[in-house]
């Protein structure tokens, strides 16, 4: 869900300004906001010293630039605690696009990848490895095997990994093999299926 993004503290002076004037004049009258926590005048307030600290400081002494620093976190602040009170209210974009804050983009799925299996002899007896490269977005791989590739049904081992051994094989006996990648969404692709005697 689309969300205010809470300031950074890192903005420059002029955007810490610029915010403070966008968010005031965004909220003032506002029907979808109409119990501002912290309140409009509070804002306002803390945009107003920091407005003056900030003209103060161009040209001023130390002092005066520590004043700017203090009236900037200030508003810093209470920024923030304006976009929580924001996301609280909010309830659906058309609120949410009208506070004056900057709005959180919607996180495109990722697009699993697909794998590619890969089979070679283990260094025991009726043992094959298989494996494929890790898959984009993979957070499970299945490991499937079956002498008959028509069946409906394929042994299996599940595991975060991408390589497996498989063990127990009966030696000149053909096998067919397959992984099964699983996103995090639950996004399903499989690879082709090779096939490798067990020795």
């Amino acid at each position: 869900m689309k969300q205010a993004i809470l300031p950074n503290a890192r903005l420059s002076d002029k955007a810490m300004l610029t915010l403070g004037i966008t968010v005031l004049e965004a909220l003032y009258n506002n029907p979808f906001f109409v119990s501002p926590s912290p309140s409009l005048p509070t804002l306002q307030a803390a945009q107003n010293s920091y407005t003056t600290s900030l003209a103060k400081a161009a040209f001023g002494s130390s002092q005066d630039k520590a004043r700017k620093g203090a009236d900037k976190k200030a508003l810093l602040n209470l920024l923030r605690e304006m976009v929580r009170y924001v996301n609280r209210t909010a309830t659906d974009v058309t609120m949410l696009y009208s506070c004056g804050f900057s709005i959180s983009k919607d996180r495109k799925p990722m697009v699993l990848g697909t794998p590619v299996a890969k089979v070679v002899h283990g260094k025991n007896s009726g043992q094959l490895i298989l494996s494929t490269s890790a898959v984009k977005g993979g957070i499970i791989y299945i490991h499937q095997y079956t002498t008959d590739p028509l069946a409906a049904m394929w042994s299996e081992i599940t595991t975060s990994r991408a390589t497996c051994k498989i063990n127990n094989l009966v030696p000149g006996q053909m096998y067919s093999l397959r992984i099964v990648a699983i996103g995090t969404n639950g996004q399903v692709t499989i690879s082709d299926v090779v096939t490798k005697m067990a020795v």
